[in-house]
């Protein structure tokens, strides 16, 4: 027996020396909150980091203890256990505890708790780096049972309860970027498992692929000579399945693949990995475009060798996302295009333009609008940077894709093919010819699209048009913009239910106030989802019009242009498919001719006099509810149209029927309408100078003299003016002021 005092002492250096440290690591390390395990990490490594407070006595109870949290029920207790072996494990030569982690591992691959399979992993990785590749082959057989008794789910026949969903899905048979909405099932009642396939969890298959990507971190080089074709078969299957989750995680197995794998060892199996690849850079969710991204940076980075091999396979896809709108994956995708090409990229597009072009075609009919937001951004730039004879021969089938596009019910691909269009056709005027009678029905209908910016660009293209094929485009354009710019003074009037009201005009702050808190107008309206103009329903498309076909657009009346884009019907998937279509206004027919206007100014400036009297009536109208959209688009528009047609004296003679106008959209009540009637005075000054200024009344001149819209006289400034002043500082007040 020890003496008294030793016993003492031994008490003693146990209690300093942290006993109670690595318990209390451990109690924080089986709190359910993740942030109590957090703290607990940090406590046992602080304890373990501290060599002199150690000793083999408070070792050996700091591993049973470990050892017997292992051998509990609560998740808390094992997610405890696991974090606190991935600590132990480096740091301490214990075999039998080792064993005994790794044969908890082995057990628990699947368990019901997702968190303890997650730390399983991640327990799996430092195993490895202790024991190398022994660590994976004690494992092997239990991940690829795992695999595939998990890798089909079979649908319940019955409904299940919410709390039961974990164990339902689709079978693997659906195509991974089917639409998840059945024909029978597009409205809000459909049924929660329809939408499983996709979306939900898959039971332990995602995390076994994550423990089978930490075994190969942690074993590292070492790990290769065991990459054998059915562990190969066993990866590329994951990258092929329904769930979106699994094929992610898939991916980041590749990646670790091409880690760890040298050159020579990479060759033999670039084209399966290449291929793979490449159908993740085009799948349908954003993070997994994101995880093949990742891994497709890593297999380049091994390529250099056998690069002409497998650059026909990945350059379309790799080009396509430094397009994509997720930011995440559009900047790691350009950032991948540097480090592979350098100053190398056209080249390598225009020497692989067969695959290029049928890759751009294909996605330009992705389910994904964004994605066929893409393919339009990607076949622009082919026109615009890739070598003319390259491209030729793609044209028709290039073409056909935009246009087919220009007529999709998501108004962000409208958009950008209205844009790619626009281009293209610039390029390529003889090959576009025989598309041009359809091409201009489109840009004229959408030059009324509901859609501001499709407006615009449509107006935008229509004068690249003019640009390419002269005068055959100007007896085209100049009816159409005949037809479009007055029939503002056809909307209705939706000022009769508010007639009582007394004000200036009738759409004054009451009226608003009054029609914002109509209940009509917010009782029994289509109900839209969070994030997107796309209805909750998803069954809006008219009777008997299937998803994903397009109707022609209607033939317009002679010597007119169509007055509805009515062909917009085609559809698809993604959380915000920007499916927003609704019945034109007038209004905005006029909206997008006054853009087409602007166009034609630089042009033709001549033949834009007689449109100017129509344009300063446009101004005049205020009997509809969005009449300040139009003020603003109108105010924007004018300064530009004024300084094109300024050598032809035609906008001066109109001067004096815009001021009036001018000066009442400055004081109008809407923000961008007043601002852009600023921006039009000020530039209306500096353009026609003292003409302007003599035309004003006091009024108007006391109005430009205070509003803060209008730029600021500066003295002493050449030509007069310069940025904009406080308003009442004497110092920057116009010489006129009265």
């Amino acid at each position: 027996a020890l003496p008294v005092c030793v016993c003492v002492c031994v008490t003693a250096i146990m209690s300093e020396g942290g006993v109670e440290t690595w318990e209390e690591a451990l109690a924080l390390l089986s709190r359910p909150r993740h942030i109590d395990r957090e703290k607990g990490v940090a406590k046992l490594k602080e304890w373990l980091d501290d060599i002199a407070s150690r000793n083999t006595c408070s070792e050996d109870s700091l591993h049973a203890r470990v050892c017997s949290m292992l051998e509990g029920e609560q998740w808390e207790g094992l997610v405890g256990a696991l974090l606190a072996a991935k600590l132990l494990v480096p740091c301490m030569e214990r075999p039998a505890f080792r064993a005994k982690v790794l044969a908890f591992c082995n057990a628990n691959l699947e368990h019901k708790e997702v968190r303890v399979r997650s730390c399983v992993a991640d327990a799996l990785r430092v195993l490895a780096e202790k024991d190398g590749v022994a660590v994976y082959l004690d494992m092997k057989d239990r991940i690829f049972t795992s695999v595939e008794v998990n890798f089909v789910r079979a649908l319940p026949e019955a409904p299940q309860a919410y709390d039961e969903l974990e164990d339902t899905a689709h079978p693997i048979g659906l195509p991974r970027c089917a639409s998840p909405l059945p024909d029978d099932e597009s409205s809000l009642g459909r049924k929660h498992t329809n939408l499983m396939h996709d979306t939900e969890g898959w039971k332990s298959l995602e995390t076994t692929f994550k423990a089978l990507q930490r075994l190969m971190e942690g074993t590292g080089s070492a790990f290769f000579p065991h990459v054998t074709q059915e562990l190969l078969n066993v990866i590329f299957r994951s990258v092929e399945h329904t769930n979106r989750f699994v094929r992610e995680t898939g991916y980041f197995v590749i990646g670790t693949l091409c880690e760890i794998c040298d050159t020579n060892a990479l060759d033999g199996i670039a084209e399966q990995v290449a291929t793979k690849l490449r159908g993740g850079l085009g799948d349908n969710w954003s993070m997994v475009r994101y995880a093949a991204s990742v891994a497709t940076r890593k297999f380049i980075a091994q390529a250099e060798p056998f690069k002409t091999r497998v650059l026909p396979l990945l350059v379309p896809a790799m080009c396509l996302n430094r397009h994509y709108v997720a930011e995440g994956v559009r900047l790691f995708s350009i950032e991948t295009w540097k480090r592979a090409m350098g100053d190398t990229g056209r080249q390598a597009v225009a020497e692989n333009m067969a695959s290029v072009a049928s890759y751009y075609v294909a996605q330009s009919k992705a389910e994904n609008h964004a994605v066929r937001e893409a393919a339009c951004h990607c076949i622009a730039e082919l026109a615009q940077k890739i070598a003319r004879e390259a491209v030729a021969a793609h044209v028709p089938e290039l073409l056909q894709a935009l246009v087919d596009c220009f007529k999709d019910m998501s108004w962000p691909v409208r958009d950008a093919a209205c844009i790619a269009l626009g281009n293209f056709v610039t390029v390529f005027s003889d090959e576009s010819r025989g598309m041009m009678d359809e091409l201009y029905q489109l840009w004229f209908a959408h030059l009324s699209d509901n859609i501001a910016s499709v407006r615009e660009d449509s107006a935008m293209a229509l004068g690249k048009v003019m640009r390419a094929y002269k005068e055959e485009a100007r007896t085209r354009i100049i009816p159409a913009l005949r037809d479009l710019l007055p029939r503002a003074k056809d909307q209705p009037s939706d000022s009769k239910k508010y007639s009582d009201l007394e004000n200036v005009t009738t759409f004054g702050v009451a009226m608003k106030k009054l029609r914002d808190n109509d209940p009509e107008l917010h009782t029994g309206q289509t109900a839209y989802s969070c994030g997107s103009l796309t209805e909750r329903a998803r069954g809006a498309l008219p009777q008997g019009v299937p998803p994903r076909e397009a109707q022609p657009v209607p033939v317009p009346e002679e010597g007119g242009v169509p007055g509805t884009s009515v062909g917009m019907l085609r559809r698809g998937g993604g959380c915000m498919d920007h499916g927003f279509h609704r019945e034109q206004e007038p209004w905005e027919a006029t909206d997008g001719a006054v853009y087409l206007l602007r166009e034609v100014s630089a042009l033709e400036p001549k033949i834009c006099g007689e449109f100017l009297p129509i344009l300063a009536e446009m101004a005049n109208l205020r009997q509809f509810a969005h009449f300040h959209s139009l003020l603003e688009t109108i105010w924007k528009v004018v300064p530009t149209i004024a300084k094109n047609m300024k050598r032809t004296g035609l906008f001066h003679q109109h001067l004096e029927k815009f001021v009036p106008p001018l000066f009442e959209a400055l004081d109008c009540g809407n923000q961008l309408a007043m601002s852009a009637a600023g921006e039009a005075i000020g530039a209306l000054r500096t353009l026609f100078k003292t003409d302007f200024l003599e035309i004003l009344t006091p009024r108007m001149r006391k109005a430009m003299d205070e509003s803060p819209f209008v730029e600021k006289i500066q003295p002493g400034v050449r030509g007069g003016f310069g940025g904009r002043g406080p308003i009442g500082d004497p110092t920057t007040s116009a010489p006129w002021r009265t």
